[in-house]
């Protein structure tokens, strides 16, 4: 004889409400198993997902590329061909760096300016004022600090040409140290070679491609080129990321282990002091299959209120403690894991409970 599911979820509702002790032990040792993994396997998953963002940032992903001397610099067509590299985020080429001073009246400030080869990256904001046109320029933040400016405006002399100052920019991150120039949009047949180009990568992992594709003898030929990456944060990163994920795996099994250890006991004991009880339900016609079903039930409601409790308040947990949840998948699959391991733990006993002789049972005083 076996019970429809409905019936079976009600039946072992109730039979863990009655039997409280094993249904709080269980919930107690499903806690305890999400709450070891989050703070070992959860944790190194956290710090893992911290480093890669950290090896992704800007920084790591910046490729600088500096000709050197006697090298006047590379001519559009090389940019370009840099700028169309398929791995490149953005590109922002930079002619060679020169002195340029303000026309107002007063003390001469001499400042640095660079030409503006390529269209601005999107971590630079000109605020306020607009792109520069063709000879007029903008002045960094910085800069403009420097020249006792009040307002982005007047001119710059540039050797004996005046370039009209049209806006003032900031710049943040890996290009935050814009902010000390002056940026000239070439004017009209005027030659600007590149002497600084950055190449922001759109994955870490892209840097060496792009390295190499910028030190190409068909893009840049015989040009001496000076190439600046991290690939020391990167391989730092990826190694100790692994290291991390690597000891919280195994502390992660190991407890799960014991926790599967500990909820079999537990439904050992618990079966053991209800053997009459399934020797009734055998002898009154319940099928092997339908007790040992109704027993993982039995199991499974307080693994599971156990399990999801515990996984809210580890995540909780780990984020005072790191700073950061574990992501969302190892929520989910680590959750499913500790629900699987607590009801396999139960599976031996109550197969044990469920296939003895009833008759033998009853006779037992």
């Amino acid at each position: 004889m076996s019970l429809p599911l409905s019936a079976a979820v009600r039946e072992a509702v109730q039979s863990a409400r009655a039997h409280r002790g094993t249904t709080i032990v269980l919930a107690l040792v499903a806690m305890a198993m999400v709450a070891v993994t989050f703070f070992t396997a959860g944790r190194a998953a956290a710090a893992e997902a911290e480093i890669a963002s950290q090896v992704d940032a800007a920084g790591p992903r910046l490729v600088t590329a500096t000709v050197l001397e006697p090298s006047p610099g590379l001519l559009s067509d090389a940019v370009a061909r840099i700028a169309a590299i398929p791995e490149a985020e953005w590109v922002l080429a930079l002619g060679e760096a020169r002195d340029v001073r303000s026309t107002a009246a007063g003390e001469r400030v001499n400042v640095a300016a660079r030409a503006l080869l390529t269209p601005l990256p999107g971590l630079v904001t000109i605020e306020p004022g607009r792109t520069p046109r063709r000879g007029e320029a903008i002045i960094g933040t910085k800069t403009q600090q420097r020249l006792q400016l009040i307002e982005p405006s007047g001119s710059l002399l540039d050797g004996s040409v005046a370039r009209p100052v049209v806006g003032r920019f900031s710049a943040e991150g890996v290009v935050g140290d814009l902010e000390r120039l002056v940026l000239v949009a070439p004017l009209p047949g005027e030659i600007a070679r590149a002497t600084l180009v950055y190449v922001l990568a759109s994955d870490a992992s892209a840097v060496p491609s792009i390295e190499k594709q910028i030190k190409a003898p068909a893009g840049v030929p015989d040009e001496p080129i000076a190439i600046e990456t991290a690939p020391e944060l990167i391989e730092l990163g990826v190694a100790v990321s692994g290291t991390i994920g690597a000891l919280g795996r195994q502390l992660a099994i190991g407890a799960i282990a014991v926790g599967m250890v500990l909820a079999a006991l537990t439904m050992t004991l618990a079966l053991n002091n209800r053997r009459r009880d399934f020797g009734r339900r055998r002898a009154l016609g319940s099928s092997r299959t339908a007790l040992l079903g109704l027993t993982l039930l039995e199991a499974g409601i307080p693994i599971l209120l156990g399990t999801v409790v515990g996984a809210g308040l580890s995540a909780f947990g780990v984020l005072l403690l790191v700073g950061s949840v574990p992501p969302i998948e190892f929520v989910l699959a680590a959750s499913a894991l500790v629900m699987i391991a607590g009801v396999a733990a139960a599976v031996p006993p109550a197969a044990i409970a469920s296939a003895q002789d009833p008759l033998r049972i009853l006779r037992v005083p």
